[in-house]
């Protein structure tokens, strides 16, 4: 902050006998802080109000009484106008009531004093709130800066996740369709109807819910391993969405392995027979 005066201003601290110049005149402060511009207080005090046109120089003793009184009320009227001026007020009541023999220079010297103190107290106070208007400016950018990283970040965490999600999902239908085509390969042939329960068992399968459907019906041969009635299931497309499953029998509940040995036949699906297939993940 900066504090500028008219190049044409009277000093005040001028000490010069200039009979032609009857009065002083009080600079304007003019505080420019970064581009605002806050006027103060310009006027004239008649030199006689700082101690009387023919006793410039406060010379004698009724002189100096005077001119102080007069100095104070001139300072006191020009502090209603602009209360800055207050401090030079009560300083000139001071030396007045005091009766010291100080001139009317002195008065404007203290005057003057009192202006540039006061100017010295709003530009420090102009400062400290523009400061502090700085530094919650500068507050907010940073908050501001740092979320927009922060949702950059999670979008960019978003994004690789769904694309790793995307990649999963796209291994495992491809894991799957292979174990399908291979499940098909390996399925044996279903045997006609109406051959005869020594050629044929019909086994139907419970589905978990997830499948969309609760029953599928298969023919198979008595003599067929477990391991063909979990290659038929693979070959289902209700079964797509059931990544982790296991037969189970009827009675009891009874986990039915695919390496289990054991034809339908000991398990006691002919000539017809139920299997219920076990959701792992419900």
């Amino acid at each position: 902050a900066k504090v500028a005066a008219p190049s044409n201003a009277v000093d005040l601290c001028d000490t010069s006998d200039d009979e032609d110049d009857d009065s002083i005149e009080i600079q304007e402060i003019t505080t420019v802080r970064r581009g605002t511009t806050g006027g103060a207080f310009v006027g004239r005090i008649p030199r006689k109000e700082l101690g009387g046109n023919n006793n410039k120089k406060g010379s004698g003793a009724g002189g100096n009484g005077s001119g102080g009184a007069s100095a104070s009320a001139a300072a006191a009227g020009y502090a209603s106008i602009y209360p800055p001026l207050a401090a030079s007020a009560a300083a000139a009541a001071a030396a007045n009531n005091h009766g010291s023999g100080g001139s009317a220079n002195d008065e404007g010297r203290q005057l003057a004093q009192a202006i540039a103190a006061s100017n010295r107290d709003i530009t420090r106070d102009q400062d400290d709130e523009y400061y502090q208007s700085l530094a919650a400016d500068q507050a907010k950018a940073d908050a501001k800066r740092r979320e927009e990283r922060e949702r950059t970040e999670q979008e960019e965490l978003d994004r690789i996740l769904e694309a790793s999600r995307a990649q999963a999902e796209e291994e495992d239908h491809n894991r799957r369709q292979r174990e399908k085509e291979e499940a098909r390969r390996m399925l044996e042939e279903e045997p006609p109807k109406g051959i005869g329960s020594r050629y044929e068992t019909e086994v139907a399968f419970r589905l978990p819910a997830a499948c969309g459907k609760s029953r599928l019906v298969r023919r198979f041969s008595p003599t067929s391993s477990v391991s063909q009635l979990y290659c038929f299931l693979r070959t289902c497309d209700e079964m797509d969405d059931i990544k982790r499953w296991v037969l189970c029998t009827q009675a009891g509940m009874e986990e039915v392995l695919e390496d289990d040995e054991r034809y339908l036949e000991r398990l006691g699906l002919t000539p017809r027979g139920l299997i219920v297939v076990k959701d792992l993940d419900a």
